[in-house]
């Protein structure tokens, strides 16, 4: 996962293409990863993602989420999600300042650690970045949804 700052979309206005956002916040919520995964899918779906990318999104969201709801105190922040033309941007911010990330191919044993490598092989790209009250973990889509 590369150290990068988030995405950010150009207003394309000719082209037709609106952003569309979505966000919902996870702190103090019981079980973050299946309210940010029911969110996702149903965000998506009244969006009219394809399968594919209703898919893929929802395993990400529910891969992010549960990175940031086991490796910070507070638990996750928020989930955000965030449309513009082809693209579909996930974003998980915590309050965990913690950049570091285990390498691609790293595997703690079977049951974890698999978690940021299902990210980077469904995502287009992905990355993290600094905030102001912890990081953002995110991975972008192309999505060739209409």
């Amino acid at each position: 996962m590369n150290t990068a700052p988030l995405p950010t979309p150009r207003h394309d206005q000719q082209a037709g293409h609106w952003c569309r956002t979505s966000c919902l916040p996870l702190a103090n919520t019981e079980h973050p990863a299946r309210a940010a995964r029911h969110h996702a899918r149903d965000t998506l779906t009244h969006w009219a993602a394809n399968p594919s990318t209703l898919d893929d999104a929802t395993l990400i969201v529910s891969e992010l989420v549960t990175n940031a709801h086991q490796h910070t105190l507070k638990g996750p922040a928020d989930l955000c999600l965030l449309a513009h033309g082809d693209w579909l941007l996930i974003s998980v911010r915590d309050t965990c300042p913690t950049l570091d990330a285990p390498e691609s191919g790293t595997l703690i044993d079977a049951e974890h650690g698999r978690g940021l490598d299902i990210v980077r092989n469904l995502a287009t790209v992905s990355g993290c970045s600094t905030t102001n009250t912890g990081k953002s973990v995110w991975a972008l889509l192309i999505t060739h949804d209409p």
